[in-house]
């Protein structure tokens, strides 16, 4: 038979997989307050368990539309935080961030806010998260677009959107990746600025009713207010 021959096979297998997940995400708490024009928020970071370096979460708003409304206490404003240590609940702390001055050096947790080109930014360090730490922040924010104030959101057409939302940025470094993702929520808004009921029945012998007109239950800013009241034929 042939003579046997010595093969050589080299293999080079070199594959690299890169991984990523939701680093959190943001929610409306409970409904829209329409006495206050308040929407409670909150936003849940590394909620999956990854270690995440240089956390920034960073929300930028139009104060013509969307304010933020912060907490003071001794004249310091501060944000509300829960963290959530999966492996030690005796690690688990509900705690306050502050705002840092423009003046002071940056350290630890913190946040800033600042203004840029009319509108607000609020950028919320958090630094390094180990796999375990669960951050859950909490905001508040105050409606004042003119286009869902200016009427009875029940009576408002359907192209406008009746909803107050917000958008904000998680950023860090996952696995050596500079990485920003986006996350945003939204809640149905109620507005009121007139109503009208009957009150009680009509009166047959006097030929009476009775209305009650309620104006700017909402407490909002009106100049010039002029009510209008068109009675149909035959009326008084």
């Amino acid at each position: 038979g042939p003579e046997p021959v010595d093969y050589y096979i080299n293999f080079n297998l070199n594959k690299e997989v890169q991984t990523s997940y939701v680093f959190g995400s943001k929610k409306a708490e409970g409904t829209y307050n329409e006495s206050t024009r308040q929407q409670n928020w909150s936003i849940e970071v590394n909620k999956y368990g990854g270690t995440i370096k240089n956390v920034i979460v960073e929300d930028t708003m139009d104060p013509e539309k969307q304010a933020l409304v912060l907490k003071q206490e001794d004249g310091r404003k501060y944000l509300s935080y829960d963290m959530v240590d999966r492996m030690d609940s005796s690690k688990n702390r509900s705690g306050r961030l502050y705002e840092k001055d423009a003046d002071s050096e940056a350290s630890g947790q913190f946040f800033t806010l600042t203004k840029i080109d009319g509108k607000e930014v609020l950028k919320i360090v958090l630094g390094d998260l180990a796999s375990t730490e669960y951050y859950k922040l909490y905001l508040t924010t105050s409606l004042s677009d003119p286009s869902l104030l200016e009427g009875n959101t029940d009576q408002m057409p359907d192209s406008i959107a009746k909803v107050i939302s917000n958008q904000a940025t998680i950023s860090g470094i996952d696995g050596g990746r500079e990485t920003t993702q986006t996350i945003e929520a939204s809640n149905p808004v109620t507005n009121t600025i007139i109503t009208k009921d009957s009150v009680g029945d009509y009166d047959y012998s006097s030929h009476e009713f009775t209305w009650k007109t309620m104006i700017n239950p909402d407490h909002l800013a009106i100049k010039d207010v002029v009510i209008t009241h068109t009675l149909p034929r035959r009326n008084e």
